[in-house]
């Protein structure tokens, strides 16, 4: 059983170095893990065409645990970075920027 889960998170392993060399290639390694989670769920939300609200944003199992005030400021940087482009009005939709 032991040699089972080594195997298994070895492949974890694997799957985290290439992830960060994908990121790496698009500017992204700079991101601290809340500025990250954030921007994949509105990444992976857009994808499934849901509205980007904050609402529906925060509502994503990568972002649902943090607190709303990290939230807030991150969703904020995240749009002065230009990785997003916030909403014209209060309740409004954010946009994210391709890279």
């Amino acid at each position: 059983m032991g040699d089972n889960i080594f195997m298994k998170i070895d492949g974890i392993a694997a799957l985290r170095g290439l992830l960060l060399d994908a990121e790496k290639s698009f500017g992204l390694e700079s991101l601290n893990q809340h500025e990250r989670d954030i921007y994949y769920a509105t990444v992976l939300l857009s994808k499934q065409h849901v509205e980007l609200s904050a609402g529906n944003i925060y509502s994503h199992e990568l972002v649902r645990d943090l607190p709303r005030t990290t939230f807030y400021r991150v969703l904020k940087g995240l749009a002065q970075r230009n990785l997003l482009v916030a909403p014209e009005r209060k309740n409004g939709a954010y946009k994210v920027v391709p890279h």
